[in-house]
């Protein structure tokens, strides 16, 4: 069942690569708040969750990260953050983070 709810709401386009996604200011305000200033760390977890097929997946993922790194998983950064990772697996849900835009 999930599978086939799965490939209902899937825009049927291959995943965007994160790389592409958080970049310039963004890239830079998530490496300083929620990696501190440690890009080689930023990227590698960037390119942990471009390697999982679901948003299931991937958000394992980023709880971990979230608890490994004593990060508030309800703060500004790391909502707006995670909120962008799950448009890549969801691209058709464009509300999501609409009101945790960052300045």
């Amino acid at each position: 069942m999930a599978d086939f709810v799965a490939k209902k709401i899937s825009s049927g386009q291959p995943l965007q690569d994160l790389n592409l996604i958080f970049t310039g200011r963004d890239r830079k305000k998530y490496i300083k708040k929620l990696f501190k200033k440690k890009e080689k760390e930023f990227v590698a977890f960037i390119n942990n969750v471009n390697g999982q097929p679901s948003w299931k997946d991937a958000s394992v993922i980023i709880d971990e990260e979230f608890y490994q790194r004593g990060i508030n998983p309800y703060s500004k950064e790391a909502i707006n953050f995670s909120d962008t990772i799950y448009l890549r697996f969801f691209p058709k849900d464009k509300y999501v983070g609409e009101q945790y835009k960052l300045s």
